[in-house]
């Protein structure tokens, strides 16, 4: 009787960690971006929302960089899809809602972040940033996020809830929201549009 109920357990644990793998695998981060540009495409999402759940998903690669030291542990993995199962919960309200949420920036990386993210979301709502385009510039975010993470990694614990980068850390980040602040710019005036495309 034991013996069948450890291997209930050990089942149920293996299964609920198959269930965490799926949701914090990379094709789940590029669903939600999809997902992401075409709410503000269809109008289903507006600017507030739209850079509040684009600053989720940004925190959710923080971690994932600060998680990275020699892979993600079993818990570190149910941690980040219970952020995706929040996420998904987040982009279900605002999409059948109209909030407002009010997203604050807990230093500069993450202001210009936030700013970063109104800039896409015009572009998309607008048409002048397709949606690969409107991807890429998420996609973009994300990753300065994860190596913001995996620079508060190398400071220590107390760095994941706001620590402080040394000056070469954020003199690198800045570098690269400078390169996505051009290509975001870049991207909204070539001519590549979504003007003329049915949503």
């Amino acid at each position: 009787m034991t013996g069948m109920a450890n291997n209930a357990a050990m089942s149920q644990m293996m299964n609920r960690d198959y269930q965490n793998m799926r949701l914090t695998s990379p094709g789940m981060q590029r669903y939600n971006n999809n997902a992401q540009n075409w709410g503000a495409k269809a109008g289903y999402l507006n600017r507030q929302e739209y850079v509040s759940l684009g600053n989720y998903s940004n925190e959710t690669s923080r971690l994932k960089g600060i998680y990275g030291k020699g892979g993600i542990s079993p818990h570190e993995r149910g941690m980040l899809a219970n952020r995706q199962r929040t996420y998904d919960k987040m982009y279900q309200r605002y999409s059948y809602g109209n909030y407002h949420p009010r997203t604050l920036a807990r230093d500069g990386v993450q202001q210009r972040q936030i700013n970063q993210l109104n800039r896409t979301y015009g572009g998309v709502r607008s048409g002048e940033m397709t949606m690969g385009e409107g991807q890429r510039a998420l996609e973009q975010q994300q990753g300065i996020s994860r190596t913001k993470g995996v620079y508060q990694r190398r400071g220590g614990w107390n760095n994941m809830f706001g620590g402080h980068l040394d000056h070469r850390e954020r003199g690198a980040l800045h570098r690269r929201l400078n390169s996505s602040s051009r290509d975001i710019h870049r991207m909204k005036n070539n001519w590549r549009t979504d003007w003329n495309r049915r949503w």
